[in-house]
Protein backbone atom coordinates (compact mmCIF):
# COMPACT_ATOMS: atom_id res chain seq x y z
CA UNK A 1 0.00 0.00 0.00
CA UNK A 2 2.88 2.31 0.95
CA UNK A 3 4.27 1.49 -2.39
CA UNK A 4 1.07 2.36 -4.58
CA UNK A 5 0.53 5.73 -1.72
CA UNK A 6 4.09 7.12 -3.38
CA UNK A 7 3.46 6.64 -7.11
CA UNK A 8 2.93 10.32 -8.58
CA UNK A 9 -0.76 11.15 -9.09
CA UNK A 10 -1.86 10.54 -12.82
CA UNK A 11 -2.77 12.84 -14.86
CA UNK A 12 -2.00 16.22 -11.98
CA UNK A 13 -2.26 18.94 -14.97
CA UNK A 14 -6.80 17.48 -14.53
CA UNK A 15 -9.30 18.47 -12.21
CA UNK A 16 -10.56 15.37 -10.94
CA UNK A 17 -14.32 14.92 -9.95
CA UNK A 18 -15.44 12.37 -7.16
CA UNK A 19 -18.82 11.01 -8.01
CA UNK A 20 -19.96 8.77 -5.54
CA UNK A 21 -23.45 6.97 -6.90
CA UNK A 22 -25.34 5.34 -3.74
CA UNK A 23 -28.41 3.14 -2.98
CA UNK A 24 -30.96 3.27 0.06
CA UNK A 25 -30.04 0.00 2.38
CA UNK A 26 -33.17 -1.70 1.70
CA UNK A 27 -33.77 -1.26 -1.79
CA UNK A 28 -29.83 -2.61 -2.33
CA UNK A 29 -31.16 -5.22 -0.02
CA UNK A 30 -34.43 -5.56 -2.43
CA UNK A 31 -32.51 -5.93 -5.37
CA UNK A 32 -29.79 -8.52 -3.51
CA UNK A 33 -33.00 -10.66 -2.87
CA UNK A 34 -34.36 -10.26 -6.55
CA UNK A 35 -31.19 -11.36 -7.78
CA UNK A 36 -30.40 -14.11 -6.07
CA UNK A 37 -33.98 -15.37 -6.58
CA UNK A 38 -33.31 -15.05 -10.19
CA UNK A 39 -29.71 -16.80 -10.13
CA UNK A 40 -31.74 -19.72 -8.59
CA UNK A 41 -34.45 -19.74 -11.16
CA UNK A 42 -32.15 -19.41 -13.95
CA UNK A 43 -30.50 -22.48 -13.19
CA UNK A 44 -27.48 -22.18 -10.86
CA UNK A 45 -27.31 -25.25 -9.40
CA UNK A 46 -27.20 -26.79 -13.19
CA UNK A 47 -24.37 -24.36 -13.78
CA UNK A 48 -22.53 -25.59 -11.03
CA UNK A 49 -23.25 -29.07 -11.39
CA UNK A 50 -21.96 -28.62 -14.94
CA UNK A 51 -18.54 -26.65 -13.60
CA UNK A 52 -18.27 -29.44 -10.68
CA UNK A 53 -17.80 -31.70 -14.17
CA UNK A 54 -15.10 -29.36 -15.17
CA UNK A 55 -12.91 -29.33 -11.96
CA UNK A 56 -14.62 -25.99 -10.99
CA UNK A 57 -13.49 -26.78 -7.17
CA UNK A 58 -9.86 -26.83 -8.55
CA UNK A 59 -9.74 -23.13 -9.26
CA UNK A 60 -10.39 -21.69 -5.58
CA UNK A 61 -11.08 -18.36 -6.93
CA UNK A 62 -14.12 -19.82 -8.76
CA UNK A 63 -15.31 -21.85 -6.59
CA UNK A 64 -15.13 -19.02 -4.07
CA UNK A 65 -17.02 -16.60 -5.80
CA UNK A 66 -20.59 -15.92 -4.35
CA UNK A 67 -23.39 -18.18 -5.54
CA UNK A 68 -20.74 -20.55 -6.78
CA UNK A 69 -19.49 -21.21 -3.11
CA UNK A 70 -22.86 -21.72 -1.56
CA UNK A 71 -24.25 -23.74 -4.41
CA UNK A 72 -21.01 -26.07 -4.27
CA UNK A 73 -21.82 -26.83 -0.59
CA UNK A 74 -25.63 -27.70 -1.64
CA UNK A 75 -23.81 -29.88 -4.07
CA UNK A 76 -21.67 -31.58 -1.38
CA UNK A 77 -24.82 -31.84 1.07
CA UNK A 78 -23.42 -29.39 3.47
CA UNK A 79 -26.28 -27.13 2.71
CA UNK A 80 -29.74 -28.11 2.69
CA UNK A 81 -31.78 -26.84 -0.34
CA UNK A 82 -33.86 -25.08 1.50
CA UNK A 83 -30.79 -22.83 2.89
CA UNK A 84 -29.03 -22.06 -0.16
CA UNK A 85 -31.36 -19.12 -0.81
CA UNK A 86 -30.19 -17.25 2.37
CA UNK A 87 -26.98 -18.30 2.41
CA UNK A 88 -26.16 -16.44 -0.54
CA UNK A 89 -28.37 -13.53 0.42
CA UNK A 90 -26.05 -13.44 3.61
CA UNK A 91 -22.81 -13.64 1.58
CA UNK A 92 -23.95 -10.90 -0.78
CA UNK A 93 -25.12 -8.71 1.86
CA UNK A 94 -21.80 -9.16 3.40
CA UNK A 95 -19.93 -8.36 0.74
CA UNK A 96 -22.15 -5.02 0.10
CA UNK A 97 -21.14 -3.83 3.56
CA UNK A 98 -17.48 -4.26 2.97
CA UNK A 99 -17.77 -2.72 -0.27
CA UNK A 100 -20.29 -0.26 0.82
CA UNK A 101 -17.72 0.98 4.11
CA UNK A 102 -14.79 0.59 1.30
CA UNK A 103 -16.18 3.31 -0.41
CA UNK A 104 -16.84 5.58 2.47
CA UNK A 105 -13.38 5.39 3.28
CA UNK A 106 -12.07 6.20 -0.03
CA UNK A 107 -14.47 8.51 -0.69
CA UNK A 108 -14.63 10.69 2.29
CA UNK A 109 -15.93 13.91 0.60
CA UNK A 110 -17.71 13.03 -2.78
CA UNK A 111 -17.90 16.44 -5.20
CA UNK A 112 -21.17 14.90 -6.10
CA UNK A 113 -23.20 12.29 -4.21
CA UNK A 114 -26.19 10.66 -6.43
CA UNK A 115 -29.31 8.37 -5.27
CA UNK A 116 -29.22 5.55 -7.20
CA UNK A 117 -32.68 5.38 -8.23
CA UNK A 118 -32.46 8.93 -9.17
CA UNK A 119 -35.29 9.45 -12.39
CA UNK A 120 -35.31 11.56 -15.21
CA UNK A 121 -37.48 14.63 -13.44
CA UNK A 122 -35.35 14.38 -10.17
CA UNK A 123 -32.00 14.85 -12.11
CA UNK A 124 -33.15 18.22 -13.86
CA UNK A 125 -34.53 19.56 -10.39
CA UNK A 126 -32.15 21.80 -9.15
CA UNK A 127 -33.46 21.55 -5.70
CA UNK A 128 -33.67 17.33 -5.66
CA UNK A 129 -32.09 15.98 -2.44
CA UNK A 130 -30.86 13.38 -4.49
CA UNK A 131 -28.11 14.73 -5.66
CA UNK A 132 -25.55 16.02 -3.29
CA UNK A 133 -22.42 18.34 -4.47
CA UNK A 134 -19.82 20.42 -2.80
CA UNK A 135 -17.25 21.89 -4.79
CA UNK A 136 -18.54 20.18 -7.95
CA UNK A 137 -19.23 22.49 -11.45
CA UNK A 138 -23.04 22.85 -11.84
CA UNK A 139 -22.01 22.17 -15.69
CA UNK A 140 -21.28 18.78 -15.30
CA UNK A 141 -24.62 18.02 -13.62
CA UNK A 142 -26.51 17.08 -16.79
CA UNK A 143 -24.01 14.96 -17.94
CA UNK A 144 -23.90 13.52 -14.84
CA UNK A 145 -27.68 13.05 -14.79
CA UNK A 146 -27.71 12.20 -18.74
CA UNK A 147 -25.43 9.14 -17.80
CA UNK A 148 -27.38 7.96 -14.40
CA UNK A 149 -30.92 7.71 -16.60
CA UNK A 150 -29.48 6.01 -19.60
CA UNK A 151 -27.65 3.59 -17.22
Amino acid sequence: QAEFAARPEPYPDYKKHLILLEREAEALRERVVQRAQAMLANGLIEEVEGLREQGIERNPSAASAIGYRETLAYLRGALARRELEGAILQNTMHLVKKQRTWFRSQIREPDVSIEASLTAAACTDSSSPRIRSTSFSARLRPAICSARVAA
